[in-house]
């Protein structure tokens, strides 16, 4: 809650709603559509807006358990690019901006290199 107030306040608005489709520690393959994920995503997304809301952003946390195979790591920058491509066109929203960010640290180097790999895809 304290996110959304803090953007309520930034912003000057009266409302900001938040769509929470957070589960544990999924790869970014899991959130891919068609998988229940990306689908129970995009149709809880649907479902606000039909409360008259909009959607402003897309705010993506994950990508941790992509960081402990240097093949996943590699992949994540094309399926990142497909997740975001296929929001937009599910939603018709096709310049949603997304936010992406992430908020741990790794002490095992290799997980650290990937991390950084996963990273650099943007």
């Amino acid at each position: 809650m304290s996110f959304a107030n803090a953007v309520r306040e930034q912003l000057g608005s009266e409302c900001v709603g938040l769509v929470p489709c957070a589960v544990g520690d999924p790869a970014i393959k899991e959130w891919a559509r068609g998988q229940n994920l990306y689908e129970n995503m995009v149709n809880r997304a649907k479902e606000s807006l039909k409360s008259k809301g909009e959607s402003k952003a897309l705010l993506w946390y994950q990508g941790k358990s992509d960081t402990l195979l240097q093949h996943d790591a590699g992949a994540y920058k094309g399926n990142m690019e497909r997740l975001i491509h296929n929001v937009r066109e599910d939603l018709g929203l096709p310049s949603l901006p997304v936010i992406r960010f992430a908020l741990f640290i790794f002490t095992l180097m290799y997980q650290f290199f990937s991390f950084l790999t996963v990273c650099s895809c943007r």
